[in-house]
């Protein structure tokens, strides 16, 4: 999604049709790169391999609409 163009979202947000698609909205949703967000946090808290300090993760329902009219 970085490296995507703004106007290209907006645009396939702006077309999208749940309805057509069995009620089935476009999920943004973080993809782990293993950098900022991992695949398995699991494997990394065993080991101990994570900063100890609060961390908050989060998913916002609806994000997109503040792009589509």
């Amino acid at each position: 999604m970085q490296k995507a163009n703004a106007t290209a979202i907006i645009e396939v947000l702006n077309k999208y049709n749940a309805t057509a698609n069995d009620g089935e909205s476009l999920p943004f949703a973080p993809s782990p790169d293993n950098v900022t967000s991992f695949s398995n946090y699991t494997d990394r808290q065993l080991p101990g391999r994570f900063a100890e300090v609060s961390t908050i993760l989060s998913q916002v329902d609806n994000e997109g609409t503040s792009l589509v009219t």
